[in-house]
């Protein structure tokens, strides 16, 4: 039996061998390129952050995690290197590393324009042939050298990456340090009785009007865990914010000073005032604040100031994420994310991720002492993505979910009706998760046996308009529904149940009551009245114990970021009001004077400045409100 052997053709395997050094060759060319693309993320995020970091030295308020020194160049590397991969795919058959210098110049054209852009004052148009050139000359000398580059990337991109790690480790655990310290230096804590000092928890629902809550309006979608802890407490039905966007009312709040008083606008920290949770840490209170609005919320408005623990922007991947620029302008155009499903802002917290912060934290912090904690939830505040629509019981369409993510380009002048209630019924929609929120709050410090001693202030920085006066969003006026804010109080041991105060107040002295209820000096401590009194007494008459002073706001002028703020009365300047007696004075940034009723014309309807009648009660309030914005 004879076996024939098959020789094979020499040339077959001189083409296998061929391929097989192709595709070795496009795998190199893909990784050297992938190197090249996080080398290049890593260098434009240094660069980002040096510019970051020198907007800060002189003083410009940027609102971004300081982590960004190691953030952003990490974000970045990470950005580029996803962005490469498909573009050396598609290049992986041209030779002689063209797709390496093709995807560079990509790159850079990317990083010039997201600095350029970060760093402002230059026209578009500029922009774009700044970094055309840049990218053009880059490409150029890259492929001149293109192996010394690859060199240099190979040699270099570890260090890089190592050291920026180890600066991401560095700073999370000082600001862990930090921490740890803070509490340990803690006093001892004063007694308020023989029992122990009550807990405070203080929930600002950002961007929330009173008259959307069924607390306030029984035609309001129902919001049932506001009702049952309002039905526990003392409910203020016409509490009045500071300001009618969230910093400066925040900073009011924190400090019992008026909004015109202080320094936070929209670019400048908060100064030195004392802070309220300053004042309970030295009297032994550990704190913990959880925000959702990081920008103006975060630990660089110096808000924080008196917490042991701020969160505010937690290291996690969507977090690192927001540090990019390119992801940032991608999320500024119109479109953006919205056509891969993506409406929401990366990186913004949810009201569940709030909850659970401060739950976590519940849990680990010291158990001998009283706690303070801030939570601010920014569920209702724009984009408004519900995810169903109550009053339709239905989800929203791509169409409205992407107008309901450009709001703020929203030109008041230019929208119909439908578009209003669009915006207005998915905002209220998202007064159901706020209020999910509320009661599982309740039901963790119920568990834990807390409920008992612990006051808890529910309440909001400001409100939203809706077309009303011709106007959208807030920051930029001070009628009645950005001012007009919940406030609710309750405390088993210590405050009434189911008790409303017709009274007007204002926020202003939020900080000065939760210290009278602690059992401090409330005047010795910050500027404000105690509102304890509102409720001792009948709310409909004038009993002489009752000397509030008037309710003030304030915003400053209008910033030209937004499209909401080109039809807006700030866009003339600062504006100024004051409640006083049952009427509303609103001072325009023009010098306009506008007079409601408050009582009987809620929705201000009719002007009083204009009826000649009622110019004395004009001069009045007007006279009023002038003594008090020249009061140092």
């Amino acid at each position: 039996m004879s076996v024939t052997l098959q020789q094979s053709d020499p040339g077959e395997h001189v083409v296998e061998q061929v391929k097989m050094d192709s595709v070795e060759r496009s795998v190199v060319q893909t990784i050297n390129g992938l190197r090249v693309a996080a080398w290049l993320g890593l260098i434009v995020g240094l660069v980002e952050a040096a510019v970051q970091l020198v907007q800060g030295l002189r003083g410009t308020f940027i609102g971004m995690d300081p982590q960004f020194v190691w953030m952003a160049p990490l974000a970045e590397c990470l950005v580029y290197t996803v962005v490469a991969l498909p573009l050396l795919v598609l290049l992986r058959r041209v030779p002689n590393n063209i797709p390496t210098v093709i995807v560079s110049g990509v790159l850079v054209f990317l990083g010039v324009y997201g600095t350029a852009r970060l760093v402002g004052g230059l026209h578009s148009w500029a922009i774009w042939i700044v970094s055309i050139g840049v990218a053009v000359q880059s490409t150029r000398v890259i492929k001149t050298h293109v192996e010394g580059f690859h060199k240099l990337v190979r040699v270099t991109l570890p260090w890089m990456l190592s050291l920026i790690v180890l600066g991401g480790v560095v700073m999370t655990g000082y600001r862990w340090k930090q921490e740890s310290d803070f509490v340990k230096s803690l006093p001892p804590v004063p007694p308020l009785t023989a029992h122990q000092p009550p807990n405070v928890l203080l929930v600002v629902l950002d961007t929330v009007r009173a008259d959307v809550l069924s607390v306030y309006n029984d035609t309001a979608v129902p919001t049932p865990n506001l009702e049952k802890l309002a039905a526990g407490g003392v409910t203020f039905q016409y509490a009045l914010s500071p300001a009618s966007w969230t910093y400066p009312s925040h900073a009011s709040m924190f400090t019992g000073e008026y909004a015109n008083q202080l320094s936070a606008d929209w670019f400048t920290p908060l100064g030195e005032q004392p802070l309220l949770a300053e004042v309970l840490a030295r009297r032994g209170y550990e704190n913990g604040g959880f925000v959702a609005n990081t920008m103006y919320c975060s630990h660089v408005t110096g808000l924080s100031r008196g917490f042991a623990h701020y969160e505010d922007y937690p290291v996690s991947l969507s977090q690192l994420l927001t540090h990019s620029r390119l992801l940032v302008n991608v999320r500024e155009s119109h479109q953006g994310l919205s056509r891969m499903g993506l409406y929401d802002r990366p990186g913004r917290r949810k009201g569940k991720q709030i909850t659970s912060g401060f739950v976590n934290w519940l849990d680990t912090r010291s158990q001998d002492r009283p706690f303070f904690a801030f939570l601010n939830y920014m569920d209702a505040h724009d984009p408004y993505l519900p995810e169903r629509l109550v009053r339709e019981d239905r989800q929203l369409t791509h169409e409205e979910k992407v107008l309901m993510k450009n709001w703020r380009w929203i030109v008041p002048s230019r929208t119909d009706d439908d578009l209003w209630k669009l915006a207005k019924d998915s905002y209220e929609s998202m007064l159901c998760s706020l209020d999910e929120q509320i009661g599982r709050l309740m039901d963790e410090l119920e568990r834990r046996g807390l409920r008992e001693n612990t006051i808890v202030v529910i309440t909001s920085d400001h409100g939203e308009l809706f077309g009303e006066h011709g106007t959208v969003g807030h920051g930029n006026n001070l009628y009645r529904p950005v001012v007009h804010v919940p406030f609710i109080l309750s405390w088993p041991k210590g405050i009434p149940a189911d008790k409303r105060v017709a009274i007007p107040v204002t926020l202003r002295d939020l900080a000065a009551t939760i210290l009278d209820l602690t059992g401090a000096d409330a005047h010795e401590e910050l500027p404000g009245h105690s509102l304890r009194v509102t409720w001792d007494v009948p709310s409909d008459d004038g009993d002489p114990r009752i000397s509030l002073p008037y309710a003030m706001s304030s915003v400053h002028p209008a910033i030209d970021r937004w499209a909401m703020f080109t039809e807006s009365p700030s866009i003339h300047g600062e504006l100024h009001s004051l409640l006083l007696d049952g009427s509303y004075l609103i001072q325009q940034g023009d010098g306009q004077q506008l007079l409601y009723d408050f009582f009987t014309d809620p929705a201000e309807e009719t002007d009083l400045a204009q009826d000649k009648q009622s110019q004395g009660r004009v001069r009045r309030v007007a006279d009023v409100l002038q003594e008090v914005i020249e009061k140092p």
